[in-house]
């Protein structure tokens, strides 16, 4: 197996346990999405299937129709991870939500697993891109 199609399908498997992470931890265990939580959902959400995609046709070259979503998942994670560092009162996640709160996850915040996630899935898109090219030439 080729070193693209690796990275494609670790890329693919982090989206999809994003998203059954997000799902469990937001309908199953009963705690609320804020609307922040929300729109990093929308952004990541779609990437299973959008990576499945690309794994069933090989392509590195799907990062170019994925980066904006990923830099807007990106963009919503670091807001709401920085909310608490901003001045006023936090608009969108309330203490009752617990969604940057440090009893999130293993003391880690949802919002930093989100991050992590968009992070991880764009380094992977780019390193097969980058595969790509190097099994071309």
């Amino acid at each position: 197996m080729r070193s693209k199609t690796v990275l494609l399908y670790l890329a693919w498997l982090v989206a999809i346990f994003g998203t059954l992470g997000s799902l469990f931890f937001g309908e199953a265990s009963g705690r609320p999405p804020c609307p922040l939580c929300w729109y990093q959902r929308i952004c990541l959400f779609p990437l299973s299937g959008i990576l499945a995609v690309a794994v069933y046709k090989n392509s590195g070259e799907i990062w170019q129709y994925v980066v904006y979503q990923m830099g807007f998942g990106i963009c919503f994670a670091l807001y709401q991870l920085l909310q608490d560092y901003l001045p006023g009162e936090q608009v969108f996640c309330g203490k009752e939500r617990g969604c940057i709160s440090k009893e999130a996850f293993w003391n880690i915040p949802f919002a930093f697993l989100s991050l992590l996630c968009f992070l991880t899935i764009l380094s992977l898109l780019l390193l097969a891109r980058f595969s790509e090219r190097q099994e071309k030439s």
